[in-house]
Parts: structure tokens; C-alpha cells; sequence
């Protein structure tokens, strides 16, 4: 029976980096499951999803550790608690507003309130083409309860501001098709 990891990786930037932590795990016979990564301002973030034999942790681990030498911080959980299974549907959502301090706390207090789910949320600030004016953009994997439907749901997301455009887009009607 395998173990599944979950590894948190950050550091500032360099080519390799992510090689040498897939090095680790292929070499201790881990299996890579899932991953986001990302770089943001010089600096590389990610989050792993790793499975190993528990007879080849303790190697895992070792290994990781050493990698601290070359800059990388990696925090190994093992003993994560699985979500409950809540019935949900997925919907990708798009929101698109005049930037302003703040914006990412209203909306992500809004979701919370409304028992929305952040599966998955990347957020940017980009310069409008036409007025040059500073636009917030957001992209977002949500688990929506079943008790709230779509319209209602991108009603309360425009309550936010008055300028907010919001596209919602049914990930589980993509799977059925």
C-alpha cells in the first residue's frame, strides 16, 4: 500500500529547480499524482501531490531535505485530512473589474459566505487597452452547492461593483459531453 504527500515548494527562481524535487521523488520510486507551480515576482511557489511506497519515505524525505542546501524550502505533509464529499458542481468563473485595494477580501468573503469552494484562483492586474486604466482579472475553479444556481450565484458575484463582468462556465456539463 502506497502513502500519498503532500509537498509545499518554494524558493527564489532558478532553472532546475522543480527537476531536482522530481529527481528526489523518482529516485526515492514516488509517483508525481498532481501539482500547480507557479513563479510570481522572482519567486517559484508550488504544490505536489506525491505517492511513495512507505518503505522509501523516510529516503523521500531525506532527500528533500537536503535540497534546502540549494535554496528550496519544502514542507513534507503526510497525514492530511481529505475533505468530506459535499455534493457540488464545478464551474470555471471569470471576473473582470476596475482594480482597487480590497477587491480579492470582497470576493473571497463573498464565496465564503455563499459556501463556495476555491478549488483552484489566479488573479492578475492588467492595463485596458483604451483608457490604460488598471484592470483586475480573475479566474476561478469553484465548487458550487447544489442549492445555488448559476444565476443567483453570478448576481450575488455583481453586487461587488457595479463594473464587474462575471462568465461562469459549467465544468461538469463539459465532462458529460
Amino acid at each position: 500500500m502506497s502513502k500519498k504527500l503532500i509537498l509545499t515548494i518554494s524558493a527564489s527562481d532558478q532553472t532546475g529547480l522543480l527537476n531536482q524535487v522530481a529527481d528526489a521523488v523518482s529516485q526515492a520510486g514516488g509517483n508525481w499524482l498532481e501539482s500547480s507551480m507557479s513563479h510570481l515576482a522572482g519567486k517559484f511557489a508550488g504544490i505536489a501531490l506525491v505517492e511513495i511506497d512507505p518503505a522509501k519515505q523516510s529516503q523521500l524525505t531525506d532527500s528533500l531535505n537536503a535540497l534546502r542546501e540549494s535554496g528550496l524550502q519544502i514542507l513534507v505533509e503526510q497525514d492530511y485530512d481529505t475533505p468530506a464529499d459535499t455534493e457540488q458542481r464545478l464551474l470555471e468563473v471569470e471576473v473582470v473589474a476596475h482594480d482597487r485595494k480590497g477587491i480579492v477580501r470582497e470576493l473571497t468573503a463573498l464565496l465564503s459566505k455563499l459556501k463556495v469552494n476555491i478549488e483552484s484562483l489566479h488573479t492578475n492586474r492588467t492595463v485596458a487597452a483604451m483608457s490604460s486604466e488598471h484592470l483586475f482579472e480573475a479566474s476561478a475553479v469553484v465548487g458550487l452547492p447544489v442549492s445555488l444556481d448559476d444565476e443567483d450565484f453570478r448576481k450575488h458575484l455583481e453586487t461587488l461593483s457595479d463594473d464587474l463582468m462575471v462568465e461562469l462556465f459549467d465544468l461538469d456539463e463539459e465532462r458529460s459531453e
